[in-house]
């Protein structure tokens, strides 16, 4: 059983910041609405401790159901790393797609000029390398996520040959922690379209060639 909470707050930027919830529900951390992500969220831990989640430096406070308060001092943060490709987007033969093409940067199909690839209806795994430092896997007890942006339907991501399951809902982000290491990283984003698309595309064709 997670233990309740009551709620916590934080001082950002001088101001204090307030959220309460009820068990099982995460609380979070908003910071002004016109930042593009919250500092930080109490998240349940191996034995079902509290922890803090901190994406920004900052000392945070948290109060349990119970009363107990508990204080965090966050000095330092790593900076997000971007993937940026390019990205090897492959497809299953004889599906109308091409059977692979390389993309600059990830895009939606349906802006693509090409119709095999425009009304593509099925799983379509992406591949990219990227490298990372050896110094981000040294800074202590860190939490990696991949933040997969705006998803209309669901992605399948594995990295390094690790599963890192499914998102398929906001906020499109999967726990790799565990799957990082230094050097050299292989990332695969599994992208599943919705059969809809490809009728789309085959009522723009002839009748014989649907």
């Amino acid at each position: 059983i997670k233990p309740s909470l009551a709620g916590h707050n934080t001082a950002i930027g001088g101001k204090s910041h307030q959220a309460a919830g009820q068990d099982p529900d995460d609380i979070q951390l908003r910071p002004p609405w016109s930042a593009p992500e919250r500092p930080a969220e109490i998240i349940g831990g191996p034995g079902d401790q509290l922890q803090l989640a901190a994406r920004e430096p900052g000392r945070y406070e948290w109060i349990t159901a119970g009363g107990k308060t508990n204080q965090e001092q966050i000095d330092s943060v790593l900076p997000d790393l971007a993937v940026t490709g390019p990205w090897q987007v492959s497809f299953p033969p004889n599906w109308g797609a091409p059977a692979s093409v390389t993309l600059t940067n990830l895009i939606s199909w349906t802006d693509s000029p090409d119709d095999g690839l425009k009304y593509f209806s099925g799983p379509a795994p992406s591949r990219a390398p990227f490298a990372l430092p050896a110094s981000a896997l040294k800074t202590g007890p860190i939490k990696s996520c991949l933040d997969l942006g705006d998803v209309r339907v669901m992605e399948h991501v594995k990295l390094n040959g690790r599963d890192c399951g499914i998102a398929w809902k906001p906020p499109f982000r999967v726990d790799v922690t565990g799957a990082l290491r230094a050097g050299r990283n292989s990332l695969e984003v599994q992208v599943e379209d919705l059969w809809p698309n490809r009728m789309i595309g085959d009522a723009a064709l002839p009748v014989t060639e649907r």
